[in-house]
């Protein structure tokens, strides 16, 4: 699959605010972090717009892990890197984000979305919500869900649920079906991303690039869905 590019920016459709966060995360991001706690946004926003509102909050911090470089304002911070690749920053913040956001971010581009939400998983301290949102035939099918479902359980000891959302689309103008995933909770022990990555592809399955669900105007980045096939 062909990530966006990290020397010339995608043309994406349109820069979210926290009010459009909050309809694609499915509940009131101000009111979950309320009693603080650090939000992690996964491919932010050239303006960071949904975070924006909460700098200054009492007991809030914002991280932000992006490929692309954004002046973003004092109280943001970013870190140049992909997930799931960027080792240092998953070192630095595993078990420690309230809130995790990836809203057509890596879970959306990278390679395998699996990937993806593993890495966003560890990511959570305990009582944490991870939200992803992408198109509706992403990630395989029903039978890779139950998989994936099986896996997060066994393997991370969270609770991993898959929701089709009717909304309308950012970029199309259009009312479609999308998909919506949430984690909640910390994952006990301190296995190594790349052995918790073995494991997934083992009992999940081999990754394999399927059509295209979206190409950007300027054609430089692509949502792909992902089919997974286990040996045999």
């Amino acid at each position: 699959m062909k990530r966006p590019s990290k020397e010339r920016e995608p043309q994406w459709p349109k820069e979210r605010d926290l009010a459009r966060y909050n309809e694609l995360a499915g509940f009131d991001i101000r009111k979950l972090l309320g009693a603080g706690g650090l939000w992690i946004e996964v491919g932010i926003g050239k303006s960071a717009r949904p975070m924006r509102p909460l700098i200054g909050q009492s007991g809030v911090e914002l991280k932000a892990i992006a490929p692309h470089y954004r002046a973003l304002p004092k109280g943001i911070s970013l870190t140049l890197g992909c997930v799931p690749d960027d080792q240092g920053f998953l070192v630095e913040n595993r078990g420690r984000a309230r809130l995790v956001t990836d809203i057509f971010g890596a879970v959306s581009y990278c390679d395998d979305p699996i990937q993806a939400l593993i890495y966003g998983a560890l990511l959570l301290r305990a009582g944490g919500v991870f939200v992803a949102f992408t198109e509706l035939r992403r990630i395989g099918d029903l039978e890779t869900w139950d998989r994936i479902t099986q896996f997060f359980h066994d393997r991370l000891h969270q609770e991993i649920g898959f929701q089709t959302v009717y909304m309308l689309g950012d970029a199309s103008r259009q009312f479609s079906t999308y998909l919506r995933i949430r984690i909640d909770g910390q994952s006990p022990g301190r296995a190594a991303l790349a052995s918790l990555l073995k494991d997934a592809q083992r009992k999940i399955g081999t990754p394999q690039r399927d059509q295209a669900l979206w190409t950007s105007s300027d054609e430089s980045a692509k949502i792909f869905r992902t089919r997974y096939l286990l040996p045999g």
